[in-house]
């Protein structure tokens, strides 16, 4: 059995990124926002209606905190409400462009199979590729 966690950390070695955003709005995030704590990366929650979904995930983050021996003032948390998510995700793609080398991002959105190697994730690279087109995608 794999997870959302599991799936982020095989693709950020695979395609060797050193910094990460990791986004969600459920508690099945959690083993991604566990990678994002272990990593020194940043976390999002997108907040909607059910803010007990998001007081929950914020105070498991603040136990996994004590566990792992982290601050919990160190941790690059934001909170965003949902119907900001989409705008906040425009204006991060033109940061992260700027911020990447620009064969780099012109490979992967040529070839993104190329970076996933054998592994069966064509079908999500493709499925992905066509919503992130999509103007609602978040």
């Amino acid at each position: 059995m794999h997870s959302k966690g599991d799936a982020a950390k095989f693709l950020k070695e695979k395609l060797n990124i050193d910094k990460c955003i990791y986004m969600g709005n459920d508690l099945n995030d959690i083993s991604m926002f566990s990678n994002a704590l272990d990593d020194n990366d940043f976390i999002v929650i997108a907040s909607n209606e059910h803010k007990e979904i998001t007081e929950l995930l914020v105070n498991y983050l603040k136990e996994e905190c004590k566990i792992k021996g982290i601050q919990w003032s160190s941790v690059k948390l934001l909170i965003l409400q949902d119907e900001n998510v989409n705008s906040f995700l425009k204006r991060m793609r033109k940061v992260l462009t700027i911020v990447s080398p620009p064969n780099r991002i012109k490979s992967i959105k040529k070839e993104p199979k190329k970076y996933i190697l054998k592994d069966n994730w064509s079908n999500v690279i493709s499925i992905n590729k066509k919503r992130m087109e999509d103007s609602n995608y978040r």
